[in-house]
C-alpha cells in the first residue's frame, strides 16, 4: 500500500479513531500523519575522533555550519533535519524531555562543549539542493573506547538509523578504534536488523583510486570486521583557496550515493510496509478498546467482584516477580566482585609480562607509554566487557522467568474465560487479556510516540524502527523484555563510571610515575606503579558495584516490573468502569457502527 493511499485512509478515518481512552493513540496518529506527509530518512555519521564527520556534513550543506578541525570538536549529538522548513531554527533538547529555541552562536558553542543537561542539538534547515528533502543527519561525537559517553551515544542511535556513513582518514588508516566501532555496528545490526554501511576513505590525495594499497587495506580491514562487502566512497583532500585557506572537500558524489542507498524501490516498499503495520496496530488497538466497552456493557455489574479478585491475583504475582529479582540480585552481588578481582589479577599479570619482555632497547619511556596508554585502558575495557557479558547472561535468565510469570498472568484471563458461566463475561476476559498483551508487548501507540517525538526529546526513529510496532495477537508478551532496558542502564554505568574511573586514575598515575625513566631499576618500579594503579581502580569499581550499580539495578528492575503489573490492573479498572456506566442503547449502537467501520479499515490495511 502506497504512502499516499495510507495518508488518504488516515485522513478519512481520523475522526473515527478519536475519542479513545488511550492517551497515546491520538498523538501517535498525528505523528504517523506527519511521517506520511513528509517521509524521512535517518543517516548517522559514526567514526573515530577527527575523522572528518563534521566536515562531511558541512560540505553537504555548502558552508562551515558545524565546528570542524584537527582536534575533537563534536561534543554532543547534532541532529540536522533537512528541507522541511522555510526558515532555519535551532533547538537544545534537554535530558528531561524539555527543549528551547537557541541562536546559531549558542548552537555552535553547545556542539563543542555541551552542558550536563543537554541531550542533543537539533538544526532545522531549509532545502537548498533538490533531492534530499526529509533527510536527517546525525553527527555524533568521535568514537574512542576510553570516552564512554560517546560509545553509549552510538549504542542508543545505531538501531534507529537507515544508513551509517563511516569515515576513515587515508593517512591514519583503519585502526583499533575503527575496528571496535565497526564491531559495535555489527553487533547492533545483528540484534536489531541490517542497515547499509558506507565506508568513506577521507582526505585521499589526488591521483589515488580504489586500487591504492592503503585504500585496499582500509576496505579489507573494514569488511573483515563487519563480515561482508562494504560500499566504498573516496573523498579527496581539501584544496586551498587563493588566500591559502582550506576549502571544503567535494562530497556531492558521497551524498548522492548515500541517498541512492536509502531511496531505493526496496526501501520505499519497506517504508510503506512499516507505516502500514504501525497504522494497523493503532486501528486494532481502537477495535480492542471498543470491543471491551461493548462486552462490559453486556456483562453489567454482577461480575465486578471477580475482576477485583483478578486485580488481587496480579498484585500477588507482582510480589513473586520482586522475589525473582531479589534472587538474581543476590547472585550478582556474590559473583561480580569476584569477576572484578579476577580481571584485575589477570591485568596485573599482563602488565608484568609486557614489562619483563621489554629490554634496554625499548627503554623505560616507551614501555611506560605502552603500559599506561594501551595495556591499562584497554585492559580495563576488556574487564568491563566480561562484566557486561556476565550481566547479559544473568539478565537473560531472569528475563525468561519474569516474562513467563507475566505471560501466565495474561493467559490466566484466557483460561478463566472458558470456565465462567456467563459467555459475555468470557468475551470480556478475553478482551482484557488481548488489551494487556498489546499494551505490554509491541504497543504500537506507545512506542510510536516514544520513538517519533524526537523533536521534543525522544530518539528520532528511522523507518526500520517502525517494524518493531507490529502487534502480536497470540496473547503472549513478545517484545516485553525486562532485562533489555535494565541491561542498557547497567551497561551505561559500567562504561561511564568504570572506564572513566581508569581515566582519572591514569591521569594521576602518569604524573607520579615520571621518575621511572630516570631509574636504573625501572622495570620493577614500573610494575609496582602500574599494579598500584590497577589496585586503585579495582577499589573504586568494587565500591561502585556495591554502593551504586547493584542498588540501581534493583530499583530499575522493580520499577519496570511494577509498571508492567500496574498496566494490567489499569486495563481491568477500565473494564470495571465501563461495567458500572450502564451505556444506553444509542451509545451501544454508535459503538457497533464505529466497530464495523474500523473492521473494514483493518481489512483494507491488511489487504
Amino acid at each position: 500500500m502506497t504512502v499516499q493511499k495510507l495518508l488518504e485512509l488516515l485522513d478519512a478515518n481520523f475522526e473515527l479513531m478519536s475519542g479513545a481512552d488511550d492517551d497515546n493513540l491520538m498523538p501517535a496518529l498525528k505523528m504517523l500523519g506527519m511521517h506520511l506527509e513528509n517521509p524521512r530518512s535517518y543517516v548517522m555519521l559514526a567514526g573515530e575522533t577527527s575523522s572528518g564527520k563534521s566536515t562531511l556534513v558541512n560540505s553537504f550543506l555548502g558552508r562551515k555550519f558545524l565546528p570542524a578541525g584537527a582536534k575533537p570538536t563534536t561534543g554532543a549529538v547534532t541532529w540536522m533535519e533537512y528541507g522541511l522548513v522555510e526558515k532555519e531554527r535551532f533547538l537544545a533538547i534537554n535530558r528531561d524531555a524539555t527543549y528551547e529555541e537557541i541562536t546559531y552562536e549558542q548552537f555552535r558553542s553547545l556542539s563543542e562543549k555541551p552542558d550536563k543537561n543537554l541531550l542533543r542539538l537539533k538544526a532545522e534547515i531549509p532545502e537548498t539542493k533538490k533531492g534530499f528533502k526529509g533527510l536527517n543527519l546525525f553527527d555524533t561525537p568521535g568514537f574512542n573506547a576510553i570516552i564512554s559517553e560517546h560509545t553509549e551515544v552510538l549504542k542508543s542511535f545505531l538501531p534507529e538509523c537507515d544508513a551509517v556513513v563511516f569515515p576513515v582518514v587515508y593517512k591514519v588508516g583503519f585502526g583499533e578504534s575503527d575496528q571496535k566501532l565497526m564491531e559495535l555496528i555489527g553487533d547492533v545490526r545483528q540484534q536489531f536488523g541490517r542497515f547499509p554501511v558506507i565506508l568513506v576513505v577521507n582526505r585521499v590525495p589526488d591521483g589515488l583510486d580504489e586500487k591504492d594499497k592503503r585504500i585496499k587495506e582500509i576496505r579489507l580491514n573494514a569488511e573483515d570486521t563487519l563480515h561482508e562487502k562494504i560500499k566504498l566512497v573516496l573523498v579527496r583532500s581539501s584544496a586551498l583557496d587563493s588566500f591559502g585557506a582550506s576549502t571544503m572537500p567535494d562530497t556531492d558524489h558521497l551524498w548522492r550515493e548515500v541517498y541512492s542507498v536509502i531511496d531505493t524501490p526496496e526501501h520505499r516498499k519497506e517504508m510503506e510496509e512499516h507505516f502500514r503495520a504501525a497504522f494497523l496496530s493503532l486501528v486494532e488497538r481502537r477495535i480492542n478498546e471498543i470491543n471491551g466497552k461493548i462486552s462490559a456493557a453486556n456483562v453489567g455489574r454482577a461480575e465486578i467482584a471477580q475482576l477485583e479478585k483478578q486485580k488481587k491475583d496480579i498484585a500477588d504475582s507482582q510480589k513473586k516477580a520482586f522475589a525473582v529479582i531479589d534472587r538474581y540480585v543476590e547472585q550478582i552481588t556474590h559473583d561480580l566482585p569476584k569477576l572484578v578481582a579476577r580481571g584485575a589479577k589477570e591485568l596485573n599479570r599482563r602488565i608484568a609480562n609486557e614489562t619483563d619482555a621489554a629490554n634496554k632497547w625499548n627503554g623505560a619511556s616507551s614501555c611506560q607509554a605502552y603500559i599506561y596508554g594501551h595495556v591499562l585502558p584497554f585492559g580495563t575495557l576488556d574487564i568491563t566487557k566480561d562484566m557486561e557479558t556476565y550481566l547479559c547472561d544473568i539478565n537473560g535468565k531472569m528475563d525468561e522467568e519474569l516474562n513467563e510469570m507475566t505471560n501466565l498472568a495474561v493467559r490466566h484471563f484466557e483460561s478463566e474465560a472458558h470456565t465462567v458461566k456467563n459467555p459475555e463475561f468470557g468475551k470480556l476476559l478475553l478482551n482484557i487479556g488481548t488489551r494487556i498483551a498489546t499494551r505490554l508487548g509491541r504497543d504500537g501507540a506507545k512506542n510510536f510516540v516514544a520513538s517519533s517525538l524526537g523533536g521534543v526529546g525522544g530518539v528520532a526513529s528511522g523507518f526500520g524502527n517502525l517494524a518493531k510496532m507490529t502487534v502480536s495477537k497470540t496473547g503472549k508478551l513478545f517484545g516485553k523484555t525486562f532485562s533489555r532496558q535494565i541491561y542498557n542502564n547497567i551497561g551505561k554505568i559500567f562504561t561511564k563510571r568504570f572506564v572513566q574511573t581508569m581515566g582519572v586514575v591514569l591521569q594521576v598515575a602518569v604524573d607520579v610515575a615520571s621518575f621511572i625513566a630516570e631509574s636504573n631499576r625501572w622495570q620493577g618500579k614500573l610494575k609496582n606503579a602500574a599494579e598500584e594503579t590497577v589496585s586503585k581502580w579495582e577499589t573504586e569499581v568494587q565500591g561502585e558495584v556495591k554502593n551504586s550499580m547493584i542498588p540501581e539495578f534493583v530499583e530499575t528492575n522493580r520499577k519496570s516490573v511494577k509498571e508492567c503489573y500496574a498496566a494490567m490492573q489499569d486495563e481491568i479498572d477500565h473494564s470495571i468502569s465501563d461495567m458500572a456506566r450502564n451505556y444506553n442503547l444509542e451509545t451501544l449502537s454508535a459503538f457497533n457502527d464505529d466497530l464495523e467501520k474500523l473492521r473494514k479499515l483493518s481489512v483494507a490495511l491488511k489487504g
